[in-house]
């Protein structure tokens, strides 16, 4: 767990129990590894990081995601997920901070992942992280394979 979270320049965040993600720069490990892999080719990395923010803030336990087609709200949602099973079995957290001692440069904590103790998915979507595929991309491409 250390090794793989080290390479992708994981970090351990403050954890509580109170429903908090706070994270910033989070990158999606799948794409962590392949931007690593094509760095070593290529000398390039070009994942897009996110700030993942879920505030407890007056007992709000709503997330509203937004935005065009292929705008990365599936990957966004999915990446709430990965987090808290992430910091659930202690694997470092991706992210494209640079991160000292648990701090960024500016000494701001790397962030927050409270303990959840139920995750619960709904599988189903085919989505293709790896190829930049959207939700409807890839739905798209199996109705069009069942034809």
């Amino acid at each position: 767990r250390a090794a793989f979270g080290t390479t992708l320049n994981g970090v351990i965040p403050a954890v509580k129990a109170e429903g908090i993600v706070n994270f910033k720069d989070f990158v999606h490990p799948v794409l962590a590894v392949k931007s690593y892999e094509n760095a070593r080719q290529t000398s390039s990395r070009n994942v897009v990081p996110i700030d993942l923010n879920l505030s407890g803030d007056k007992g709000c336990k709503v997330l509203v995601i937004s935005g065009t087609n292929g705008g990365g709200k599936t990957v966004a949602l999915k990446s709430f997920g990965v987090v808290a099973s992430m910091n659930k079995v202690g694997v470092p957290i991706s992210t494209n901070s640079e991160i000292l001692m648990g701090k960024d440069k500016h000494g701001v904590p790397a962030g927050r992942v409270d303990f959840f103790r139920d995750i619960l998915v709904e599988v189903g979507d085919e989505q293709d992280i790896t190829k930049g595929e959207s939700t409807l991309m890839a739905r798209l491409n199996h109705m069009s394979s069942v034809i």
